[in-house]
């Protein structure tokens, strides 16, 4: 059986002090879009990155650290501080996602 491998995109926000601020250009912000190839079915990643636990190993720009439950959120420590995520309910699509709130109280998705 042929293994089929899947493309992981991930979008690093590179997040300043007045990340939250709105511009007169609008809501824009330096990214830096890095592809990965993960040599998995896609349902098994699906499976490992849905479990908030694992988010250092695959977010460390966002958790650098464990993770930690708070009620339906998790804390971590950042780079740039603490955040809290809230993870979206498993699915049947395969779609992850997640709320990111700074200490500073912005929400980046």
């Amino acid at each position: 059986m042929v293994r089929l491998g899947i493309m992981m995109a991930v979008i690093i926000s590179i997040l300043g002090a007045g990340a939250c601020a709105r511009n007169e250009s609008g809501p824009m912000h330096d990214v830096q879009h890095i592809s990965v190839f993960i040599d998995r079915r896609p349902a098994d990643v699906y499976e490992f990155v849905s479990d908030p636990r694992n988010l250092p190993r695959w977010a460390a720009g966002l958790a650098r650290s464990e993770i930690k439950q708070e009620g339906d959120e998790w804390v971590a420590d950042a780079p740039f501080g603490k955040v809290k995520v809230r993870f979206a309910e498993k699915n049947h699509f395969g779609v992850m996602d997640h709320d990111v709130r700074l200490e500073s109280g912005c929400h980046h998705s």
